[in-house]
């Protein structure tokens, strides 16, 4: 498998998001996408009930239906607010910038999983600017699988809505293309002396981990097989 291709023709890139990705964070082909890992992972494995939220809780996770949108405030406080509801309550969704973007994207017919940082405003909780997704079986499976991968963005990516989410995204999208395993790099009885993961099945998991066990054991192996090649290379 080739994995010097540009990343233009991956499923959810094209030439403008392939020249951001090569800009801000020099990733200009499959590869560096494949090795641009997550910096913190966080376990959206539990659905919240909106009528359990307090403030001071952290970053949480609930599923339900928009009731409709609002504009309200004026000059720098003006926001958009919509209203997510499920059969314990409901809850206001806040959002300060992206408004056309929030209004022409999310809609009152779609089942959402919505994922922030519960926060108190007067005397209702609220979450600004979440993480919507349809809680389609796909969805569901990944985003309440286990272990949920972040990455790092910077501001100018997170304008051109390329955010951790967008990246995972475009990450699950270069996995489904790679038909072909990788070339193991380190020999059998390596792996099997020291139990390491497969490099394959290593790089899935760094991306998409199972569980907390299983992460451990695929960034060992990684970073097990980056300081066995720094000291070949010092030893040359």
């Amino acid at each position: 498998m080739d994995l010097t291709q540009e990343l233009t023709y991956l499923k959810g890139v094209g030439p403008s998001r392939a020249e951001i990705l090569a800009k801000e964070l020099n990733i200009t082909c499959q590869e560096d996408l494949l090795y641009y890992f997550p910096y913190k992972y966080i376990d959206r494995s539990r659905i919240h009930k909106i009528a359990e939220l307090q403030q001071g809780m952290p970053y949480i996770q609930v599923c339900g239906r928009i009731l409709d949108f609002r504009m309200e405030g004026e000059g720098r406080g003006k926001r958009l607010v919509a209203r997510l509801a499920d059969d314990s309550g409901i809850l206001e969704l806040v959002w300060f910038k992206g408004v056309k973007y929030v209004e022409s994207r999310y809609n009152t017919k779609d089942l959402y999983l919505v994922f922030g940082k519960p926060a108190q405003f007067g005397n209702k909780i609220s979450l600004a600017h979440p993480d919507l997704d349809v809680a389609n079986e796909g969805n569901l499976r990944v985003l309440t699988g286990g272990l949920q991968a972040y990455y790092s963005t910077t501001e100018k990516m997170k304008n051109s809505y390329l955010n951790s989410r967008a990246i995972q995204k475009i990450v699950v999208s270069l996995f489904q293309t790679m038909n072909e395993r990788l070339p193991e790099t380190l020999p059998d009885y390596l792996l099997e002396r020291l139990r390491l993961r497969p490099l394959n099945e290593a790089l899935r998991l760094v991306h998409f981990p199972s569980d907390s066990k299983a992460l451990k054991e695929a960034r060992y192996r990684l970073k097990l097989e980056e300081l066995l090649y720094l000291q070949l290379q010092i030893l040359r």
